[in-house]
């Protein structure tokens, strides 16, 4: 058992908390620097060896949710583990986005980003001890106030990681027929996907939509001719077999066909003659100019 856990079992704790037991703010950067602890959320720590699981993300939002207020947005979606969180995040923490009912006071604590919004009793759940929008009403409020890649992107990473069904979310959204951002949101939830990997891969699909390609189909596994796998694609249109790649810029072709493949993956001769696929160096933004050369377009 480590010293950290000693004193604070596998609870989360705050810098106040520190100091109450002899440490100061260097005593944690050095923790942080040896990867003894883990930074949870801003001004909130643990024992590395804690799991990053739900019990331990809501113990730490405990720490520094004011009771009563609800978690929602990116938080509640981190909350119930998915990658919903702002490009650059790895580097600094964003606050948590707490709400309060309208009418009320927006909650206001350091760290936090307060807003207020209609909560109905069915729009909470209580999840040791915190209290958080449901995964629908959670995916909705995504939907409806992020930047649209955004946007599409938290709505993919819900679906996988929480299973949420589309018709749940469709109904939460019913609910604000008429406020800001609920057209965009419905758009957003036809092409949603749970398949999709990356936020990356979301936005990428939502580029090929906006320059008027068909959606791109998410993870297409590529076969042999004697039905051996080959490789999985990260999205694609399987009558023209055409590849794109969500992080980087190469594009390949065929003759029959259009779909995608990650920058990251290497693809030997040997597949290529296998699959019959032939590469075509390009940038991204000559591949979203081949609209019309595509027979599913």
């Amino acid at each position: 058992m480590s010293k950290y856990q000693a004193l604070f079992g596998s609870d989360p704790f705050t810098i106040p908390d520190a100091r109450g037991v002899g440490w100061g703010y260097e005593d944690i950067r050095a923790f942080l620097r040896d990867d003894l602890v883990r930074r949870v959320l801003k001004g909130v720590y643990v024992d590395a060896t804690v799991d990053d699981d739900l019990a331990s993300r809501a113990a730490a939002l405990a720490k520094v949710v004011p009771s009563g207020d609800v978690i929602c947005l990116r938080t509640a979606g981190w909350l119930w583990s998915a990658d919903v969180l702002p490009i650059g995040a790895h580097r600094e923490i964003p606050p948590v986005d707490l709400m309060a009912p309208s009418g009320a006071a927006g909650p206001r604590r350091a760290g936090c980003r307060g807003r207020t919004g209609p909560i109905a009793a069915y729009d909470l759940m209580n999840v040791h001890g915190v209290l958080v929008t449901p995964p629908a009403r959670t995916t909705a409020d995504l939907l409806r106030l992020l930047r649209r890649p955004d946007a599409l992107a938290a709505g993919d990473a819900m679906r996988r990681a929480t299973g949420v069904e589309p018709a749940a979310v469709a109904e939460v959204l019913e609910r604000f027929r008429g406020q800001r951002g609920v057209v965009q949101a419905r758009e957003l939830l036809e092409l949603s996907d749970p398949r999709a990997e990356s936020p990356q891969e979301s936005r990428t699909r939502l580029r090929c939509v906006d320059a008027g390609f068909p959606c791109p189909e998410p993870q297409i596994e590529v076969f042999g001719a004697a039905g051996e796998f080959l490789a999985r694609l990260d999205m694609g249109f399987r009558r023209s077999a055409r590849l794109s790649s969500s992080t980087g810029p190469n594009i390949t072709t065929r003759s029959n066909g259009c779909a995608t493949i990650s920058g990251a993956a290497k693809l030997s001769s040997a597949w290529v003659g296998q699959s019959a696929w032939s590469p075509l160096n390009t940038s991204w933004a000559a591949g979203l100019s081949l609209r019309g050369s595509c027979p599913s377009c």
